[in-house]
């Protein structure tokens, strides 16, 4: 077997169970707090299941280009819902401790349009990807597109971190999120390392690109393995942890809110 073949397959074992989770948590936490905090694992899930699909396709056709560049596009994509996640939870803290700052809805708004710019960026990369005369313009889009996901990741991680740190900005029941908002990012800092080590490394022609060792598709499938999938998945796991968390959170309030009322009829 393949090499990246096996690591689709792992994908097929981790990522579907994750997609009925990600889905259950997005239903259950949709009607509370910012939409963005629970729906992009559902995404991205199943970004992650189909293309682990595509790449076991396309071992068995390496020909078919049009595969190539869906199956590329897919694998870059998996980024773009974690960090949207990741602004959603950051958005959440923003709407219970810093409701009424300007700042913070300006940070929101300009953080979510450069998200925009970077996924247009990468899915132009990943459609030319099968085009050996288009590889510089390819490779000068990849890159400009994982330094604008850099800028956005760190000002996100800049911005969670200043919250964590001054603890008489953010409520107590604030700080469990950036917390584990923390974790993740040591996770997903180490799956943008893997992304610009594939776009700044040096290339020649378009089949030294594709065989780059950095290539997710055709590279090393071990270094894809513990420098994508893995951070990925662990990042997920986080999300998963602070989904779980808002549900506890939501029963307690509405436990509390129909208490009164309980005492009330029972008089």
């Amino acid at each position: 077997m393949d090499s990246h073949t096996a690591a689709a397959i792992a994908q097929l074992v981790f990522y579907i169970p994750a997609i009925p989770v990600a889905f259950y948590l997005c239903v259950r936490n949709w009607k509370r707090g910012p939409r963005m905090a629970c729906y992009p694992a559902v995404p991205f899930t199943n970004i992650r299941l189909v293309g682990a699909i595509l790449v076991i396709v396309e071992e068995q056709n390496q020909t078919n280009t049009s595969l190539i560049a869906a199956t590329l596009v897919l694998l870059n994509l998996g980024l773009v819902p974690l960090v949207l996640n990741y602004l959603g939870f950051v958005r959440q803290v923003f709407r219970s401790s810093l409701k009424d700052s300007k700042g913070a809805k300006r940070f929101s708004f300009v953080v979510h349009l450069f998200i925009l710019g970077a996924v247009a960026l990468l899915s132009t990369s990943g459609a030319l990807a099968g085009q050996p005369d288009r590889a510089n313009t390819q490779s000068r889009v990849a890159k400009v597109a994982y330094i604008e996901f850099t800028g956005i990741f760190l000002a996100l991680v800049g911005m969670t971190s200043v919250l964590y740190f001054k603890q008489s900005k953010v409520k107590d029941s604030d700080r469990i999120y950036l917390k584990w908002m923390l974790i993740a990012s040591v996770f997903l800092a180490v799956r943008i390392v893997y992304g610009l080590l594939g776009v700044f490394e040096p290339k020649g022609d378009f089949t030294q690109v594709l065989r780059s060792q950095w290539n997710p598709l055709f590279g090393s499938a071990v270094a894809f393995s513990l420098m994508a999938l893995l951070p990925e998945y662990l990042a997920l796991c986080c999300y998963f942890k602070l989904g779980f968390h808002r549900l506890r959170t939501y029963r307690r309030e509405d436990l509390e809110e129909a208490a009164p009322e309980v005492r009330l009829h029972s008089r």
